[in-house]
């Protein structure tokens, strides 16, 4: 029996697996990597070759061009700017007067020596003091001392009965005085208040104060009085009335003016007539009826008008070119012919002759009128060989 398990024993081991073989040094083999075949690249194309780039045009320039020299007639400067109407509005103020709040007639002198003002003298109560002046300087002074206590009404009140006075340059002084002091105390309706009270009717110092508000830049206030002139009016002096129909059609706004204008026609005076053609002139720009009135050819004032506004300064194409076509239409008063081809020059060096077939034709027609024949050879280069003009 015992026999027999041993052998059992010995067939169970008998068949039992042996233990794996340990390894004492592993070694890692790394696996080998897979790559692309490398293939070489294609030859590169040859670039194109650039392809030429046209040269830009030429571009239009300013061009500066001296003005040539016009004997204009004088009487071209005596006739005056049609343009400026300021001196109608400001009508009867002349152009060196303007408002100012300072006594029109020189008190001062009349009562102490050079260097002592008005307002010291107000302010020394000279005023109310005996003086061997007139009655007439006392009450100026005793009114612009009201003035200096900024008491307008009382001031204008002094002052209303001086309109009349006697004594040499205090009457125009008080009138002139009266609208600079009620013009600055405040608007219209105040000023009327401050009339109404020294009992001032006068036609005139309704335009002076009218003037005054204007020149101050209040033209409502100065429609007022002007209206009040206009409703006033005195038949015997048609010229005056129409100063204050022509201040009142430039008050007006745009689109009434011409009809204001026209209201002067109703008078047959020679003053209404030419106040009529200058405003025309201004308003519409036919001046030509204006330039007689002051003894000027028309086509010579047309003329002067391209002349002054000859550019002072590099221009356009575009601004010699409206300057020559200007000329052009004159040409048969003298001197037109070399502003023209002036003008047309610089609109030929202005293009660098890239545009010349008009300029040639505008030069023909120069060639073909009565025109001075020391312009030839310049004509010629514009009609035929305008590159001297572009490459000297």
């Amino acid at each position: 029996m015992v026999r027999a398990l041993a052998s059992l024993v010995v067939l169970i081991a008998a068949c039992t697996p042996a233990p794996a073989e340990r390894l004492h040094t592993p070694t890692t083999r790394a696996r080998p990597r897979v790559t692309a075949p490398v293939t070489a690249p294609p030859p590169a194309s040859p670039a194109p070759p650039p392809s030429p780039v046209a040269p830009a045009p030429p571009q239009r320039v300013r061009i500066a061009a001296p003005r040539p020299r016009l004997a204009l007639k004088l009487a071209l400067v005596a006739s005056g700017d049609p343009t400026d109407v300021a001196h109608l509005q400001r009508w009867p103020l002349t152009a060196s007067h303007h408002p100012a709040l300072e006594p029109a007639y020189a008190i001062a002198a009349a009562f102490a020596e050079p260097g002592v003002s008005w307002t010291d003298l107000c302010r020394m109560g000279a005023q109310n003091r005996v003086s061997k002046v007139s009655r007439d300087q006392l009450e100026y002074l005793r009114a612009w001392c009201d003035v200096e206590r900024h008491d307008a009404e009382a001031a204008v009140t002094r002052l209303a009965p001086l309109l009349r006075s006697s004594v040499a340059g205090v009457a125009a002084a008080a009138r002139s005085d009266i609208a600079n002091i009620v013009v600055d105390s405040g608007d219209a309706e105040a000023a009327q208040r401050t009339l109404a009270k020294a009992q001032i009717h006068e036609l005139a110092m309704l335009d002076l104060i009218a003037a005054s508000y204007l020149d101050i830049g209040k033209p409502d206030e100065a429609s007022v009085f002007n209206d009040a002139a206009i409703a006033s009016y005195a038949i015997q002096k048609p010229g005056e009335h129409c100063h204050r129909l022509a201040r009142r059609a430039i008050l007006l706004p745009a689109a009434e003016r011409r009809s204001g204008i026209r209201q002067l026609e109703r008078y047959a005076d020679r003053t209404c007539g030419q106040l009529m053609n200058e405003l025309t002139c201004w308003d519409t720009g036919s001046c030509d009826d204006y330039f007689v009135d002051h003894g000027v050819d028309p086509k010579d004032a047309r003329l002067a008008q391209v002349y002054n506004r000859w550019p002072t300064e590099p221009t356009s194409t575009v601004g010699w070119y409206m300057l020559a076509s200007s000329a052009l239409k004159l040409l048969d008063t003298p001197g037109a012919d070399l502003l023209a081809v002036t003008a047309l020059e610089a609109v030929v060096r202005s293009t660098r002759c890239l545009e010349s077939v008009r300029v040639g034709d505008d030069a023909n027609k120069i060639k073909r009128a009565k025109h001075d024949a020391s312009l030839d050879a310049r004509l010629e280069v514009l009609i035929s060989d305008q590159e001297q003009l572009c490459n000297p």
